[in-house]
């Protein structure tokens, strides 16, 4: 039997589920309990401590990913290794560069980092809602002018891209689908009651996997966040929720499963005012309501800037704290450009004394490591120019300390040395740029030599290195990590950050080596044997660690949490802050960016290609958020 638990955010469908999870398990019944991945930690920690050890058993509480993870481990899975973004991101690089020639409409800008994230993000897409080249390329036949030839070349990329993809390799996202595939022969939900919580909306993908939970479990339970309305209104706050809703309801009739009548909660447990409780009903709601009351607990303010913003929100958390008895943990605050906010609140919070978790992620090519390599990358690639020879003394990842470098750069700048003057001894006089007795810049003009050595040998051998495969040059980056040293190189940089209060970086800082060992791990599984020019390896690592970025983890258990709106999934808070809340940023406006228009995509969805929207599923999407 499928059953729908459906009521508004805060109504207990979560305090339902773990309920009747628990009267399961008092009864030895075994149940599943899928979630999303971001909230597993905190929902297994509430099954235990509803359920009880003894007990705990007789749940398995899973992600889809972990799902599929534990479906192979039971009944046999892939044999091929598992390609990630990097490995994804050389492999399309190169299948762009072969096709580019045969390219019409994105002959240019197929050569372009943008066009490969953009392409990978559309073949993303396109597996999660199980669309196909063949559908792109049947759909291309049946337009016209600009759209049929997209098709038609997009068709040809996401094929090329998936033979080069099977051939060695297993992309995750395909799990879903093979998953669902074999779940008809092997009984793994066979006799247990499946719940499924917390989800905003599920892909193609996910659906095919929960008709055949639906099919084949004893009982499905799934939670849907909506006012439990089927409005017919295709831009209501709650339509996608009531669609997906009908959507559930159509999978069990079509597989002879009876569906229950839905179970509405209807009592507001998670506010502790009825200003929110108002507030959360009304704020996109067709009628126009008042709330009747004065307003005691919702509080608007308008500043001038966001360095206001963040001594207002300081100095209030302060007062709250102090005066209310609140605790730091108890307190959140949302922004949707959280990189805007993230140091000017730092600043702000490290004035006032005020313990601060920012989630934010950051790009990979940002850190040292990653800047000393692409340097050196530039440096050999370009004949050793000056620029790019002094940027990777910059990093301090060379094996000279900070007065080597900044003498030796002073030498380069002085007598212009540049490109094959670096193979040769320093033996111009110093005394030009520095003051001192002879002894003293005799030093330094050994110094510099020293210097040119150690900057110039590993480099040197990088250049002499055998072979032009992916394979060869990945080995020659790693040497050239080793030559230099850079992981005792980094830890002192690090060490140096956290003393100096930089916990954060401190942090990416020490974890970037592993990040490079693995980067370099992707591009010699998917292109080893591949040959290639120094200058396209350059270009395809660059492209690889764009689309990498890195968080951080909370350095406390009591601190303020700040982040994004999309990312932050802040457990309970009494106090929330929105910063930022203007107009077209909050709830924000469509970027209207992608490789197919909102006019194209309704085309598609006319010839059942189903691809996100961007302007009216941004619409929807905000305000459900």
């Amino acid at each position: 039997m499928l059953n729908l638990i459906i009521s508004r955010t805060g109504y207990g469908k979560t305090t339902y589920i773990k309920k009747s999870i628990a009267k399961l398990c008092s009864a030895d019944k075994h149940s599943v309990l899928i979630i999303p991945e971001q909230v597993s930690f905190e929902t297994e920690r509430d099954i235990l401590r509803e359920v009880g050890a003894k007990k705990l058993k007789n749940v398995s509480v899973m992600s889809f990913t972990r799902l599929c993870s534990e479906f192979f481990a039971t009944y046999g899975g892939r044999e091929k290794p598992y390609i990630d973004t990097v490995g994804k991101a050389a492999l399309m690089e190169d299948v762009l560069k072969n096709l580019s020639p045969s390219l019409e409409l994105f002959k240019k800008s197929a050569l372009t980092p943008q066009f490969c994230e953009m392409m990978i993000e559309l073949c993303t897409k396109a597996k999660k809602n199980t669309i196909t080249a063949e559908d792109l390329f049947g759909c291309s036949e049946k337009q016209i002018g600009i759209l049929s030839q997209k098709l038609k070349e997009t068709s040809m990329i996401l094929s090329d891209y998936d033979k080069a993809l099977s051939k060695d390799y297993f992309d995750p996202l395909d799990d879903l689908s093979v998953v669902a595939e074999r779940l008809s022969e092997n009984p793994f939900f066979s006799g247990k009651t499946v719940f499924i919580d917390s989800f905003t909306g599920f892909t193609a993908q996910q659906m095919k996997i929960i008709e055949k939970i639906i099919s084949t479990a004893e009982n499905t339970y799934i939670s849907l966040g909506f006012d439990g309305v089927y409005s017919q209104k295709s831009l209501s706050t709650f339509s996608n929720m009531a669609k997906t809703a009908l959507d559930l309801k159509r999978i069990a009739k079509d597989n002879s499963v009876e569906v229950g009548e839905d179970i509405v909660l209807y009592e507001n447990y998670r506010y502790d005012n009825e200003e929110l409780d108002f507030l959360e009903k009304n704020v996109f709601s067709d009628e126009k309501n008042q709330y009747p009351d004065e307003v005691n607990n919702i509080f608007i303010t308008k500043l001038k800037n966001i360095y206001e913003e963040a001594e207002y929100v300081a100095k209030t958390i302060l007062d709250l704290t102090r005066k209310e008895n609140y605790r730091y943990r108890d307190i959140s605050i949302i922004s949707r450009n959280a990189d805007e906010y993230n140091d000017v609140l730092e600043e702000a919070f490290e004035k006032y004394g005020i313990p601060l978790f920012v989630d934010n992620r950051e790009g990979v090519e940002n850190l040292n490591l990653f800047k000393a390599v692409s340097f050196a990358l530039q440096a050999v690639s370009k004949n050793f120019d000056r620029d790019s020879v002094i940027s990777l003394v910059k990093t301090g990842l060379c094996g000279i300390s900070d007065d080597e470098a900044s003498i030796f750069e002073l030498y380069t700048f002085v007598w212009r040395i540049n490109k094959k003057d670096f193979f040769e001894e320093f033996k111009m006089p110093v005394n030009s740029f520095l003051t001192g007795d002879d002894e003293y810049l005799s030093k330094c003009a050994k110094t510099i030599e020293e210097a040119r050595k150690k900057i110039i040998k590993p480099l040197e051998k990088f250049k002499m290195t055998k072979g032009k495969t992916v394979k060869s040059y990945v080995k020659a980056v790693y040497e050239l990590i080793k030559d230099y040293n850079c992981v005792e190189k980094l830890k002192n940089q690090s060490d140096a950050l956290l003393q100096s209060g930089y916990v954060r970086l401190s942090d990416r800082t020490v974890r970037s080596y592993d990040i490079m060992i693995h980067i370099l791990d992707q591009l010699y599984l998917s292109l080893g044997e591949k040959e290639i020019s120094l200058k396209r390896f350059y270009e395809i690592f660059s492209s690889s660690t764009s689309l990498l970025d890195v968080g951080s983890l909370p350095q406390g258990l009591d601190a303020v949490a700040a982040g994004s709106a999309e990312r932050m999934r802040p457990k309970s808070p009494k106090v929330t802050f929105i910063i930022g809340a203007n107009e077209g940023i909050f709830p924000s406006a469509s970027a209207g960016k992608g490789l197919f228009s909102d006019s194209e995509l309704a085309i598609l969805k006319e010839n059942g290609i189903n691809l996100p929207f961007y302007d009216i599923d941004t619409a929807v999407d905000e305000q459900y958020l």
